[in-house]
């Protein structure tokens, strides 16, 4: 330890001295000068890639010799961070870190400090030209998969489009037939791998819970590992306070509903603290309602403690709800994968874009581009769309259903950011699940999604004349 110089920038002397024939040590952390044995020294020696100072500075002028009190061979031995000796080595200036030797053509225009390389994110999983035969052909045919750390990667696709084979492949439960998967940069086989299997956790479709009460199955896991009871008891509380199920500590597991079961089954495999986390259809068991509150708290907790995730589902909204990035898979092979909001409101064809829910996709020709807006005629309509298309290109126009709002048709236009409004005639008003769909005829069929009182306050009916509205950026362009 040391107390400052009353001028500052130096350390003038040792606080604690050293012990009988031992030098004095200074700790130097980065920019903290060293002491000089004759007290703070008014100005330092220049390094040679450093410009001249003072008033006999040519313009542009450097430093191209190299003074010998700084031979390189000895000054390589001080780090930041390291004891140095008082009165050996270099004579002690401000280190920084990030100075590295740099080539002499540096001269040509040296920076003050080297550019720090760009941080590469290293996959904690992947996979690398996977395939897996079943007797009726290929289930899954992957040429390349990466999950990176702290990521929820959501996994989407219709019933048997090999979702659940990636993911027991993932976790080291099932061998490809071809490729490799990769765990933390080395390729692993399934059947000599479980060393990398303790390093994650599966959370299946079905709870799978012991006939035992709730504690003791989230556990469970702890046990296996030999992880001691006092131990393991904190972390079981602890995660199933945070999943909203500890005061159900007690209860015997065959007595929960699913809901409460499913919130015990994650706090089985989060208690773990794996280093991935694999989700297989966790919520399709559930009513509505709990399958909501469910996905928000998992939501949170794995954004709070950035969870690496792998969800496997057929739900649309439950990917966008949690996934960073998703995969979408068709027989067996990857179609798009991207960033959540690029796969639903970009998707790369109309297979894809079917799927993540665009209901509306139309034929139409690019007129051409204006003001950053290119115009596409469809059924006699033009469209305005911020996309970028060649002018005589034939496209595929696609408009999710929630983008599109419908008003009277009658009376003057409100004026609003939309740069598209046409005016047509409800064909069909149906029912879903979570919005009532209505089509209209506007030259094209096109699809809007409104709510049940909408359908009431506007006469929602065959026959109505409305107006729908919506903006540019809400179409997308698919190449033909």
């Amino acid at each position: 330890m040391a107390r400052p110089a009353a001028g500052g920038r130096e350390l003038a002397e040792p606080i604690v001295p050293a012990r009988g024939r031992q030098p004095d040590r200074l700790l130097h952390p980065p920019r903290v000068r060293a002491p000089d044995p004759q007290g703070p020294r008014r100005r330092r020696s220049l390094a040679p890639h450093e410009p001249h100072g003072g008033r006999r500075r040519r313009r542009g002028g450097l430093r191209h010799d190299v003074e010998p009190a700084h031979p390189p061979r000895r000054a390589r031995r001080c780090r930041a961070g390291r004891p140095r000796p008082r009165g050996r080595g270099p004579t002690p200036r401000l280190r920084d870190p990030r100075d590295r030797p740099r080539p002499s053509l540096a001269v040509l225009d040296p920076p003050r400090l080297d550019p720090r390389a760009p941080r590469v994110i290293a996959a904690v999983l992947a996979l690398r030209d996977v395939r897996r035969r079943y007797s009726d052909g290929y289930a899954l045919d992957v040429p390349s998969l990466d999950v990176f750390a702290g990521e929820i990667l959501g996994v989407i696709g219709p019933n048997g489009s090999g979702k659940s084979t990636l993911l027991r492949i993932l976790g080291l439960l099932e061998r490809p037939d071809a490729g490799q998967v990769i765990v933390g940069g080395r390729a692993v086989d399934a059947r000599d791998a479980l060393a990398e299997r303790r390093r994650m956790a599966t959370v299946f479709q079905e709870p799978l819970l012991a006939d035992a009460s709730v504690a003791d199955n989230a556990g469970l896991g702890l046990r296996f590992r030999g992880v001691p009871a006092a131990e393991a008891a904190p972390r079981v509380a602890r995660w199933l306070e945070r999943l909203g199920v500890a005061a159900l500590a007690g209860r015997a597991a065959r007595t929960l509903s699913g809901g409460e079961a499913q919130r015990v089954a994650l706090a089985r495999a989060l208690v773990l603290e794996p280093e991935v986390l694999l989700l297989d259809e966790p919520f399709s068991g559930l009513d509505a309602p709990t399958r909501a509150a469910l996905v928000t708290d998992l939501g949170a907790i794995l954004r709070a403690d950035r969870v690496t995730t792998v969800l496997v589902t057929h739900e649309r909204g439950e990917a966008q709800a949690l996934a960073d990035r998703v995969a979408v898979l068709m027989d067996g092979r990857l179609r798009q994968l991207d960033d959540t909001a690029r796969v639903f409101y970009a998707p790369v064809s109309e297979e894809v874009a079917r799927f993540v829910g665009v209901e509306t996709l139309v034929a139409g020709r690019v007129l051409g581009r204006e003001a950053g807006v290119t115009a596409v005629e469809v059924g006699g309509r033009v469209l305005e769309v911020a996309a970028v298309a060649a002018a005589g290109a034939r496209v595929r126009v696609g408009i999710r259903p929630e983008d599109v709002t419908l008003t009277v048709a009658e009376g003057a236009r409100v004026a609003s950011s939309a740069r598209n409004a046409l005016d047509g005639t409800v064909t069909r008003v149906s029912a879903s699940t979570h919005a009532t769909h209505v089509l209209v005829d506007v030259g094209f069929p096109l699809v809007a999604a409104v709510t049940a009182r909408s359908v009431n306050e506007l006469g929602l009916r065959p026959g109505a004349r409305v107006r729908a509205v919506f903006k540019a950026s809400a179409a997308h362009l698919i190449p033909a």
